[in-house]
């Protein structure tokens, strides 16, 4: 017998139904044949992707992607597992079919609220249960709560991330939000292991950085997808996380459907789409630095049959630090509009305007024979005219057709530009380097100019169908990317000697303790030198073709899957220089094809538990001219095995993930040794691998805890290489810990519900080759947060949060080579916002 007194769910703002329909609308039990198609008639249809899991999770899924506000009694559903429901359907339909198989009707009690009736186990009939309203407040289709929501960014199909074989994780939009996160890379940082660092094309601000996975950069030399579609310029690094529904993360080789890509893993960006139910929200927020900023999102059908859709979010920040003169102005205004005819078909437009306006500062100390300048934290080592400026524009038009379970049709096209150019000034000769003194410090300007632009476009085919007791959920498809970049760079030191073109125009020294800025008086003149420095101008090109096919055998144990695939890509990469007035110099030309294969192994412990093994590839073509004319064409590959435990926890709530991987990159190359290192003859039998532990928990623990909780450990080591063999990979922390855990302590939404946040950020040691180390940290994190749903007016919310509580003094994991940029300061920050 039931023990809790009521189970319900709540609708909030469904379609008005007419009198005779509600009067009409019965108790349906499983199976109710015509009275469901009635049903989902009177609805407009929406995508499901629900697994068959325990009951309440599926619940709170069917409310997160119907876009309706769920509310249910977790205690009074303990032990029931639902239907898996996938495809577009009306979301009466698709609630019916959820409810397959369990004890569980449901009736309309008004136009805005459905009541589940639970059988009564003594056998005396349904108990009546009374209706629980609750209001709709999320604008992307219901509250996550933190767990990982569906995502085919794993297998390119409709699997639940507890049986996609692979580590896949992700920080969505509400996290993001609870944390504060105002740029891509603060939200990295929420997964453990995963680490951010600066390049040489950073310049101090956040547009690019390398993102380090299991110990290799998977941005520096590959794609980055933005809703799964490739693109290849390093404007793609950067994403206003106003924007962002969430962020994917697909770790280690992938390259079966990504083609020429890195080991570690891939990056994947997802919008926010338009919804159905019309909503407005709109937030500021500032910080103790003297930051402030404000985003706008509005959605909702535009035509009567809510078929055409649009979504407008624009986003405003300037983002201050504890250095005065260093802030970056953010802005964004994505765009979407979205067209459902049918319960088949779907089709999605998107567009976004990014402009990085800001003084940047590329770094705050160097090391000189391993120690660091002894000087102050807080010093500006550029001038008053230092800048950086980056436009990018992003469009992208995305198809699904799924006229039966047996048959899938997705189309994409996707353009992106970006034009940069920017005036940095640092400490520091050309090399780096400064004298141990606390005066007179030398310093270097560098200017660059770059323009970009990429395209990709392709196909995905999928469906279903058995064949005697084995279920095949097959997969083909194929890929095209393609990626331009032209620019260069100028640099001029205070060292430098009469007659070179920087003598005229070099910087002046800086006296750290009492520095004096001003223009820098020669900005016309040095940017005119760009094209006759390094080289002249560089142009490079990056095409990829890929093809893929998969299928994943379902067994007659229905328990056991065996997945099994192969891409096979064409690869080609060009580059060259082209000195100011000169002639073109080719530096680079690749021509490649390689197949990557990968193998996998899925077997359901129970309903909520999945175990998994799994064989992937990746590829990366490289190509090198020995002096005798000899082509060193073999591609870097990377190999990885994983194994893996996945479980539903807490009623399906929360997601629960462990993993142990071998990941190797291998063919990477070095020096001959057969010849002296000065002839430059090359190998490709170089060997970097890392092995390695990664665990999460992500979701809610119960009705007043929510929590991402992760851990990783990763041993690296450079295998065989010319040099640094047996030791770990510069700048990776072999012990990560992240967590942040939210929790409800007093009232509720209708009254004014208070919460407090509490987290945590650790990195063990972490060194380069040279010797220079960068200590092991842990950074505390705490917020007080503040939500009310107003009767007939908006929902409010509050946040108040201190980062970095202890004022722990930390070096930013951006910091690399010789140079150190300081972790931020204790800071206060805000948020006040309210959704209509």
């Amino acid at each position: 017998m039931w023990l809790c007194a009521a189970a319900a769910v709540a609708i909030a703002a469904m379609p008005p139904m007419g009198e005779a329909q509600a009067a009409d609308a019965a108790t349906l039990t499983a199976g109710g044949g015509a009275a469901t198609a009635k049903l989902a008639q009177s609805g407009e249809a929406v995508r499901f992707d629900i697994p068959g899991q325990g009951l309440s999770a599926a619940l709170m899924a069917f409310g997160r992607q119907s876009g309706y506000q769920v509310s249910v009694d977790h205690g009074a559903l303990a032990g029931l597992t639902s239907t898996p429901v996938s495809g577009a359907m009306a979301p009466e339909a698709a609630l019916t079919r959820l409810l397959e198989g369990t004890p569980v009707t449901w009736r309309l009690a008004d136009t805005r609220s459905v009541v589940l009736t639970p059988a009564d186990a003594s056998g005396d009939g349904p108990m009546q249960l009374g209706p629980i309203n609750v209001e709709g407040r999320n604008m992307s289709g219901g509250e996550t709560d933190y767990r990982p929501q569906p995502s085919s960014v794993g297998t390119k199909m409709n699997l639940p991330i507890r049986q996609t074989p692979y580590t896949v994780n992700q920080v969505d939009s509400e996290l993001m939000e609870d944390r504060g996160d105002t740029t891509v890379y603060d939200a990295l940082e929420n997964i453990a292991g995963v680490t951010h660092q600066s390049t040489n094309s950073d310049t101090g601000s956040n547009f690019v950085r390398s993102i380090f996975v299991r110990g290799f950069d998977i941005a520096g030399d590959g794609p980055i997808l933005v809703n799964g579609q490739r693109f290849y310029t390093t404007g793609t690094n950067f994403r206003s996380t106003a924007s962002m529904e969430r962020i994917d993360l697909l770790r280690g080789a992938a390259g079966i459907y990504y083609g020429a890509s890195q080991p570690g893993g891939v990056l994947n960006y997802v919008y926010k789409k338009p919804q159905a139910e019309a909503a407005q929200k709109v937030s500021v927020r500032g910080d103790s630095f003297g930051s402030y900023g404000g985003t706008a999102d509005i959605t909702g059908a535009v035509s009567e049959d809510e078929s055409l859709r649009v979504r407008l979010i624009a986003d405003y920040g300037r983002e201050k630090d504890n250095v005065e003169e260093i802030y970056e102005e953010p802005k964004s205004l994505m765009g979407a509009l979205q067209w459902v005819p049918s319960e088949e078909f779907e089709s999605t437009f998107t567009v976004e305007a990014l402009d990085i306006d800001g003084v940047p500062q590329r770094y705050d100390n160097i090391r000189v024979n391993g120690e660091l300048l002894p000087i102050q934290e807080d010093i500006f080592w550029g001038h008053d005219n230092d800048f950086v400026d980056v436009k990018q524009y992003t469009a992208m038009l995305e198809n699904n057709w799924t006229p039966s379970d047996a048959f899938n049709v997705r189309t994409y096209l996707a353009y992106q530009t970006t034009d940069q150019e920017h005036q940095t000034t640092r400490i520091g000769g050309r090399g780096g380097g400064a004298p141990l003194a606390d005066t007179s410090l030398p310093r270097t300007v560098h200017v660059g100019q770059s323009e970009e632009y990429s395209i990709s476009t392709g196909f995905d085919l999928s469906g279903r169908f058995d064949t005697g007791d084995f279920g095949h959920d097959w997969l083909f498809g194929y890929g095209f990317a393609y990626g331009e970049s032209e620019g260069g760079v100028a640099q001029c030191s205070t060292g430098a000697n009469a007659g070179s073109d920087c003598f005229p125009i070099r910087p002046t020294s800086q006296f750290p303790f009492d520095p004096v800025q001003g223009d820098y008086a020669y900005q016309s003149d040095i940017f005119d030198l760009i094209g006759t420095q390094r080289g002249g101008v560089g142009f490079s090109e990056a095409r990829d073709h890929n093809f893929y096919v998969q299928d994943m055998v379902t067994l007659p144990n229905e328990d056991t899957k065996l997945l099994a695939g192969v891409g096979y890509t064409i690869a080609e990469r060009e580059s060259w220089d082209e000195p100011k007035g000169g002639t073109r110099t080719p530096t680079q030309m690749i021509d490649a094809a390689r197949p990557t294969p990968r193998l996998a192994l899925i077997h359901d412990l129970d309903r909520v538990t999945t175990v998994y093994a799994s064989y992937n590839e990746s590829y990366f073509p490289q190509l090198y001219s020995n002096p005798d004319g000899g082509i060193l064409d073999d591609p870097e590959i990377g190999v990885q095995y994983e194994a893996g435990f996945k479980r539903d926890m807490f009623d399906g709530d929360a997601l629960f993930t462990l993993s142990l991987f071998q990941l190797e990159k291998e063919n990477v190359q070095r020096n001959d040794p057969a010849y002296d290192p000065s002839l430059g003859y090359r190998i490709s039998d170089g060997l970097q691998r890392s092995r390695g532990l990664e665990t999460e928990l992500s979701g809610r623990v119960n009705d007043w805890w929510k929590a991402h909780l992760g851990y990783a450990y990763l041993a690296t080591e450079i295998v065989d290489a010319d040099a640094n063999v047996g030791q770990d990979f510069e700048n990776v922390s072999r012990h990560n810990l992240s967590l942040w855990n939210k929790f409800r302590v007093l009232g509720d939404r209708r009254s004014g519900e208070f919460s407090i946040g509490a987290g945590l950020s650790a990195h063990s040691r972490s060194g380069t080759f040279s010797g220079a180390e960068n200590p092991g940290y842990g950074i505390v994190d705490v917020g007080l947060f503040y939500e009310q749903d107003v009767e007939d007016g908006p929902a409010l919310n509050a946040a108040l949060r201190v980062d970095n509580l202890l004022d722990k003094d930390y070096f930013d994991r951006r910091s690399y080579g010789s140079s150190v940029t300081y972790g931020e300061e204790r800071v206060v920050s805000f948020r006040l916002g309210a959704r209509f």
